[in-house]
């Protein structure tokens, strides 16, 4: 999952995100309360090895 405080736009379930060495799509998207503060929820599965990519989004998450 990965969390942002406005939608990304360019992520659809069309593109294929790169975090690390592993590839994963995006299932949906949800708002959610975090704290105080809403957050958009980009729930991700991973994968499958035979996928064809199309358009490939390299993601680096932030600095814990």
């Amino acid at each position: 999952m990965v969390l942002s405080n406005r939608p990304k736009t360019d992520w659809n379930e069309r593109i294929t995100l790169e975090i690390g060495e592993r590839f994963y799509r995006l299932r949906r998207v949800e708002e959610r309360q975090d704290g105080s503060w809403w957050a958009y929820a980009h729930l991700l599965e991973e994968a499958p090895a035979n996928q064809v990519i199309r358009y490939l989004i390299l993601y680096l998450p932030p600095d814990s």
